[in-house]
């Protein structure tokens, strides 16, 4: 599956580039016990928002309290927001990433 914008649009491939792509992973039971949970989480969200939840990305693992998908984006642009409230800066090199007041 992969994300891109394109004229401020989110376009979602539930699909590899190439069959040799596609790939099986063993689930770490560690891993397994967090997506049992959110499932949950989710299914209680879905409950408390009745009507207004999002039915159409039921499927995806990564969605808001109201079933909408979170955007691939939003960790990187609500980081950044954080940094500039709390007026820290960012300072970068070819491999890391530093914050400095």
């Amino acid at each position: 599956m992969s994300f891109t914008k394109s004229n401020g649009k989110l376009i979602i491939r539930d699909n590899t580039k190439t069959k040799s792509s596609k790939r099986s992973l063993p689930l770490e039971p560690i891993v397994k016990s967090f997506l049992l949970e959110l499932k949950e989480k989710q299914e209680k969200n879905k409950e408390l928002c009745g009507d207004s939840y999002n039915q159409e990305y039921l499927e995806y693992i990564c969605v808001d309290n109201c079933g909408n998908l979170i955007r691939p984006d939003y960790v990187t642009e609500t980081f950044l927001k954080l940094l500039k409230k709390k007026k820290l800066k960012i300072i970068r090199n070819s491999t890391h990433l530093y914050i400095k007041k």
